[in-house]
């Protein structure tokens, strides 16, 4: 699929080159990330080296582009200039055809070639952990009564009543409802990137990473999701791990039964609006995340 006019001649005045010159390679969107998004590299004539990257709504959820940043814009405000360096803020988001778009600097992806890949990760890894807590630490907020209702109460009990849920997972899942009624967790918000894993970073000279995928970005999110996502992706060592969850627990004022509680309620919350998610991806995501929280713990 070609861009259109419109788009072309928006990338031309903010790469500074003519627009007849762009050139613009559609990626497959599989290998990224499971949507209908369109996504696309730009060059410019003979000069091979990406200069840009161009998201545009799909047609089911045309404004998608504009809503995820929207919610950039929002992260950025709450979380300050020294932790929103890392984000990677669109050069321009507009509308065309009645579908938005974005055009956003090219910054390389980590690589999946084993050798390189482990550099990568090696130098990208412990600065990922280390803004997921800052994260936590910058934007911690306690939730009143309807927002613990909703948020989490509600999610949880209909996770208990899903399918494919496990014994061990219920039992977590039940526990976490008894300790919020019987006022033994008091649950916290912190903003949420909700799918960091090492497909969704990309390397920066200047700031050793940018963070890109924010359509299921939460304000108000759920604690230890990002951290256990971003440490299992980047495979992060099991002293390490721990390290960080202690960190982690400390900012929330929570001990690691509790964290397994947060975790089962950011995931009973994502069940309760899958989107175009399959189900049985839903349940791997689920147990894997559960598992590996209790044997990194």
């Amino acid at each position: 699929m070609d861009l259109d006019v419109n788009i072309v001649n928006a990338l031309a005045k903010h790469l500074g080159v003519d627009a007849d010159i762009i050139i613009a390679q559609p990626l497959n969107t599989e290998v990224l990330v499971s949507d209908t998004t369109q996504k696309f590299l730009i060059c410019t004539g003979k000069n091979t080296r990406p200069k840009a990257f161009v998201l545009i709504s799909a047609k089911n959820t045309p404004v998608a582009i504009k809503s995820g940043y929207e919610k950039l814009c929002g992260l950025a405000e709450r979380i300050g200039p020294e932790l929103a360096k890392n984000l990677l803020m669109p050069l321009a988001v507009a509308e065309s055809n009645g579908l938005t778009y974005s055009i956003s600097r090219y910054h390389p992806p980590l690589s999946n070639k084993f050798l390189v890949k482990e550099l990568d990760f090696w130098k990208v890894r412990r600065p990922i952990i280390n803004w997921v807590i800052g994260i936590a630490r910058a934007t911690k907020t306690i939730a009143n009564k309807q927002e613990i209702e909703q948020h989490f109460m509600q999610p949880l009990l209909a996770l208990s009543q899903a399918e494919s849920i496990k014994s061990r997972h219920q039992k977590i899942i039940l526990e976490a409802v008894e300790a919020i009624k019987n006022e033994r967790w008091q649950p916290s918000f912190v903003c949420a990137h909700n799918d960091l894993w090492w497909g969704n970073v990309l390397t920066s000279k200047q700031h050793q990473f940018v963070l890109v995928d924010w359509d299921g970005v939460l304000l108000k999110g759920f604690a230890f999701y990002d951290l256990v996502r971003a440490a299992s992706s980047f495979e992060l060592k099991k002293t390490a791990f721990k390290k960080a969850l202690q960190q982690y627990c400390s900012i929330m004022e929570c001990n690691e039964l509790q964290a397994k509680y947060y975790l089962i309620s950011a995931i009973a919350y994502l069940h309760s609006d899958l989107g175009g998610w399959q189900y049985e991806r839903f349940i791997t995501l689920l147990e894997y995340c559960m598992d590996y929280l209790q044997e990194q713990a």
